[in-house]
């Protein structure tokens, strides 16, 4: 494994950044979970928007091997951005500061690429892990249909590997973004590009109370359903329903929330609320599945 020198190699070079803000928890399984895989040409850089932890020092542990930048960012997007552009790697991924790859998940990802090269992004299953690193179940991965990005992401982001020129081609992660910039990346970029999935666990997302989606879930659904709605012009009953629940969350019972996001959805929806209506009626079973 180098970090930034092996570019003499026949393999592409990697570029993986791991963008974090006081993530000493979990940060070490995921150095080491780049750090041990089985692919050689790969550069690591962990890019710190200011942690007060003890991030810095368990990053800075590892020497040459990663290479660390502290500097002051607008968020997560933004840090990921700032770290590709400063590698070097034809093939770009990042891994948050809690998530950790499969062993050989770079090499599967490197391998599909290179075999599909009418394919920008490649991405496989992803497991759910909590803060002991035990499994608790999987991301809803599918098989790429951009129609279906309208209505869920089932891409795992920890799980995906991109070529260079296709994320420079969309301009990169929103960074006015802060929780569903990876999915308004892949609505972006499936309008021009191709997708693949592999049929292999690459990575683990780990699921746990400190997690900005979890621990922040009423915003990240919001920023999700503006998001959508500036893209489609229209939100399903599945997200309307997502952000009923964060907002009422323990307080209410189901019906409340169905209620709600019958109310929400009309309002979001409201160039097309009769199409709205009948997607409520049709499919607020799903509500009783979440």
């Amino acid at each position: 494994m180098t970090v930034t020198t092996a570019r003499s190699s026949t393999l592409p070079l990697v570029t993986v950044v791991t963008p974090v803000l006081n993530g000493a928890t979990f940060i070490s399984a995921t150095i080491d979970s780049v750090l041990s895989q089985d692919y050689s040409n790969v550069e690591y850089l962990i890019i710190d928007g200011g942690s007060s932890d003890g991030t810095e020092a368990i990053a800075r542990a590892y020497g040459e091997r990663v290479r660390y930048v502290r500097e002051r960012d607008a968020g997560q997007a933004d840090a990921v951005n700032r770290g590709f552009r400063m590698g070097a790697g034809s093939v770009l991924a990042f891994l948050n500061a809690d998530d950790v790859y499969a062993p050989d998940a770079i090499t599967r990802g490197v391998a599909e690429l290179d075999r599909r090269p009418d394919v920008s992004v490649v991405y496989g299953r992803a497991a759910l892990i909590d803060d002991r690193g035990r499994q608790i179940g999987r991301y809803p991965v599918e098989s790429f249909d951009p129609a279906l990005l309208a209505e869920r992401c089932f891409i795992a982001q920890p799980a995906t590997f991109i070529r260079r020129e296709a994320f420079d081609a969309v301009g990169g992660f929103d960074s006015r973004l802060h929780f569903a910039f990876d999915y308004d990346f892949w609505i972006r970029l499936s309008r021009s590009h191709r997708f693949a999935k592999i049929d292999a666990v690459l990575a683990s997302a780990r699921v746990h109370g400190g997690s900005k989606t979890i621990a922040d879930r009423r915003r990240a659904c919001a920023e999700a359903v503006r998001m959508l709605s500036r893209h489609f012009g229209y939100v399903p009953y599945g997200w309307m329903y997502a952000l009923s629940d964060a907002i009422v969350r323990d307080r209410g019972r189901r019906f409340e929330k169905v209620i709600l996001s019958l109310v929400l959805g009309i309002a979001e929806n409201w160039r097309t609320p009769l199409r709205y209506v009948d997607d409520w009626v049709s499919y607020r079973g799903f509500a009783k599945r979440r």
